[in-house]
This record gives C-alpha cells, sequence and structure tokens, in this order.
C-alpha cells in the first residue's frame, strides 16, 4: 500500500507541501525543518492526539468523535482520516507516505510519546519520552540500498546530492507555501544549525498578507480577492 501511493508522491516538493499542510490541519502556527547529516527534522507547535491505548485496532475515539486520534491514523497507511473532515487541507494517512521517500524508519514525538513506524514488517513501536512542546518528526535517511524497507518500497537510497536537492526544493516551496494556509505563521528551514530560509507571514484584516523573507530581509504584500 505504501508502495502504491509513494508513486503518486514523488518529489521533495511534494513532501515539503504535505508535512506543511500536516502541521497546519493540527492548528501549528509555527513549523521548523533541520536538515543534518544523519537526517531530516520537521517541527511544528501542534499536539498529536492520542486516546491512550494504541494496542487496540480500533481508536475508542471513534465512538465520540468519529475521528481516530492521531497516533492511531499515522499507524494505519493511507487511512484519510482527515477527509472526515471538511476543513483539513491534506490528506494525513496518504501524505505522510510521501516521507518514505528519504527514510526506512520515521520516527514521531509529541505529547509525551515516541513512535517508530517499521513499514517492512507492518510494525510499530511505542515508548513513553520527556513531555516536550508540540510535534517532531525524525526521518533518518535511507542510506542503505539493501535495506529491506528500500527494496520492499523499491525506492533508492539517499545519496549527498538527494540532500542538495531537497534543501533546494523545501526552499523554494517555503517561499509561498504560508499564503495558503489557515494557522501557520512561520516557516524556517536550516542546515547543519545555518539559516536557508525563514518565511514570516502577517495576515491583516484589509485581506492583505504580509511575507517577510529572511535572510536578506525581502518584504512581500499581497491581497486576497475573494
Amino acid at each position: 500500500t505504501i508502495r502504491s501511493n509513494l508513486e503518486g508522491l514523488q518529489g521533495y516538493d511534494v513532501m515539503a507541501l504535505e508535512l506543511i499542510q500536516n502541521a497546519d490541519d493540527a492548528g501549528a502556527e509555527e513549523i521548523n525543518f533541520e536538515v543534518t547529516e544523519h537526517g531530516l527534522s520537521v517541527w511544528n507547535s501542534g499536539t498529536f492526539s492520542y486516546c491512550g491505548s494504541l494496542e487496540l485496532p480500533e481508536c475508542p475515539l471513534l465512538e465520540s468523535t468519529e475521528y481516530p486520534c492521531d497516533f492511531h491514523r499515522i499507524t494505519e497507511v493511507a487511512s484519510g482520516g482527515k477527509l472526515r473532515r471538511a476543513d483539513n487541507i491534506g490528506r494525513f494517512g496518504i501524505g505522510f507516505v510521501s516521507t518514505y521517500q528519504i527514510t526506512d524508519h520515521p520516527e514521531i514525538t509529541s505529547s509525551g510519546l515516541k513512535l517508530k513506524l517499521y513499514p517492512e514488517r507492518a510494525e510499530w513501536d511505542l515508548s513513553s519520552t520527556e513531555a516536550q512542546p508540540g510535534t517532531t518528526f525524525y526521518l533518518p535517511w535511507a542510506t542503505d540500498s539493501n535495506s529491506e524497507a528500500r527494496r520492499k518500497l523499491g525506492v533508492s537510497p539517499v545519496e549527498h546530492g538527494h540532500i542538495n536537492k531537497l534543501v533546494e526544493d523545501f526552499k523554494a516551496v517555503l517561499g509561498g507555501s504560508l499564503l495558503f494556509l489557515r494557522h501557520a505563521r512561520t516557516a524556517k528551514l536550516h542546515r547543519n544549525g545555518e539559516l536557508i530560509l525563514s518565511c514570516t507571514l502577517e495576515r491583516r484584516d484589509n485581506s492583505e498578507l504580509v511575507v517577510t523573507l529572511q535572510p536578506g530581509g525581502d518584504v512581500e504584500r499581497w491581497r486576497i480577492l475573494r
């Protein structure tokens, strides 16, 4: 299922948009991307919901809200749970699949829990961790071409050139993506601690959007016509 959906989600720009949209749907106002030699870390100020029992095949929240918790949804590939909410932009279960372009075993830390996914075995591992603000997705680079996950997904390993391409694509996406979101106000991209791009969006009551880009201090002014 992952392999099938991944074919339609190729491109680092697509992956950036999916991660940004998921963060906005979670109500996050801040999104930070950090590219390192070991992987991609994505933090946003939203928080994962948890029903308290991931061992159950069906989330208990379905009975009261008709909407499973975030931890249940991310363990169910292509669940499409967000489609039940008309105000959501992204496709949580499907969109997250785009991250398998670069990683074998994504890790999600939120609400005092750490979840690690093993798609090649259809398994996951959940453990407690120190509670921190927001949600962090850590995507270690999949550099081993012979790993079981790379072979089953039919995806090539990540090389240095791919990381450079990812940085350039993410930079291009960040420059315009905030205009189409509802909650996000700030998005930043770093590489090994160095700021590559920072975008800050100010929404004004008169339908004007002001975007400030750093480094450089460029300012863009947009107006919404309804």
